[in-house]
């Protein structure tokens, strides 16, 4: 380390609790091993180029042979405009899945290494499974979990968000293991590899409204109100007067 450099112990005990409540590593260091490798490069002559043009197109056609039989096939569940869907996983895991969203897994869903990908979003009651984790890649971000519940949006062009119901939850731009740990009750935004947002309470208490089918409002604004009422119903609410946005509103409904 550079003579400077101060360590985040409290993120570095987190990470190795998490680490050590799981079954196994997930992260391949193969490629920062690979990058402090030094390669020293001898010329060819016209018959070593030959051969290793050989070997090329060789393994081209076994890598090819290979993802056309051995690569494994995916399931993918789509949901269209005002349709939600829910998934039940091969470990029985459970995913509530939101309009004009995609999960997808492999076929031969391997329950000692759970990876799912989503498009759109999700709320998902994870399984625990002996410490294995469980984790979603969705829009550059990653997301992990051993045994939780919380709601994941990763719509296409816009930020990533995660808000914890229970458990605990590392998230992370993809490929990174330098997560932010979350606990229930808390939320992290992310756009491309950083963070708008790394640990902060959920501020919206109808974040699972699309999912749970309730909605609260607490001396809420009824502009806010209308926003989300919009939102649910895909109707368009009209003002009779422009003061009426300012009034505020308490109720709670199923």
């Amino acid at each position: 380390p550079a003579d400077r450099y101060q360590p985040d112990v409290e993120k570095g005990w987190k990470r190795f609790q998490f680490q050590m409540d799981s079954e196994r590593g997930m992260y391949d260091t193969d490629a920062e091993e690979a990058k402090n490798t030094q390669i020293r490069r001898l010329p060819l002559s016209g018959y070593q180029l030959l051969s290793v043009a050989a070997s090329i197109i060789l393994l081209l056609i076994a890598g090819i042979w290979w993802w056309n039989t051995a690569s494994p096939a995916m399931v993918e569940i789509a949901t269209a405009e005002n349709e939600k869907q829910l998934i039940w996983l091969p470990d029985s895991s459970q995913v509530w899945l939101n309009e004009n969203s995609k999960l997808s897994y492999a076929a031969d869903f391997d329950e000692h290494h759970r990876v799912v990908q989503l498009m759109g979003e999700a709320f998902f009651e994870v399984r625990e499974a002996e410490g294995r984790r469980f984790t979603i890649f969705s829009e550059g971000a990653k997301t992990e979990v051993i045994g939780t519940s919380f709601n994941l949006s990763a719509y296409p062009n816009e930020p990533v968000k995660v808000q914890v119901v229970s458990g605990k939850v590392a998230f992370s731009p993809a490929g990174e293991d330098d997560a932010v740990f979350l606990e229930a009750g808390m939320q992290a935004v992310m756009q491309g590899r950083n963070f708008l947002e790394e640990k902060a309470p959920i501020d919206d208490p109808n974040f699972r409204a699309w999912q749970n089918q309730q909605i609260l409002f607490s001396n809420t604004r009824l502009q806010e109100v209308i926003v989300l009422l919009e939102d649910i119903y895909d109707q368009r609410i009209e003002l009779s007067h422009p003061d009426l946005a300012n009034c505020r509103y308490t109720a709670t409904f199923e």
